[in-house]
């Protein structure tokens, strides 16, 4: 099987926005986003989400593609493709309380200890420009 989601790295000047999720324990900190629907192309996908998660609106014609992983996990493989945006409108609020603790913008170059490993994998590639990774579950 292979799903496919697509997550938006949103900047503000040196930090990017991140999500706190609800699960068991602590939570961890990752991108907004969510899968692609079966009619949906990756950036039409991304502005839902983002809607529907953050309450804001997005132009597709301002999402910058900036990284895609291929990762593996026991369900099977994942394709996420990475979008970029310094551009918005409306104020970014937590519109999915239930999903998540709290939506919070880290410095980019000091991510918080509890942000999830791919996160942490995703956003050291796109600082050092690769535009493709691939990732086991295990997080290697």
């Amino acid at each position: 099987m292979i799903d496919i989601k697509t997550r938006l790295i949103l900047k503000k000047e040196d930090k990017i926005l991140l999500s706190l999720q609800k699960t068991a324990g602590n939570g961890k900190f990752t991108l907004v986003g969510g899968r692609i629907e079966q009619m949906e192309f990756a950036k039409e996908a991304l502005v839902r989400e983002c809607y529907e998660e953050l309450n804001i609106r997005l132009k597709k014609g301002d999402l910058k593609l900036v990284h895609m992983l291929h990762k593996k996990n026991k369900k099977g493989n994942v394709v996420t493709f990475y979008f970029t945006t310094t551009q918005w409108q409306g104020t970014v609020s937590n519109k999915e309380p239930q999903n998540f603790r709290s939506i919070e913008w880290h410095p980019i170059h000091n991510l918080p200890p509890r942000t999830s490993p791919t996160t942490k994998h995703v956003i050291t590639k796109v600082l050092n420009g690769k535009i493709y990774s691939e990732l086991n579950r295990e997080g290697k």
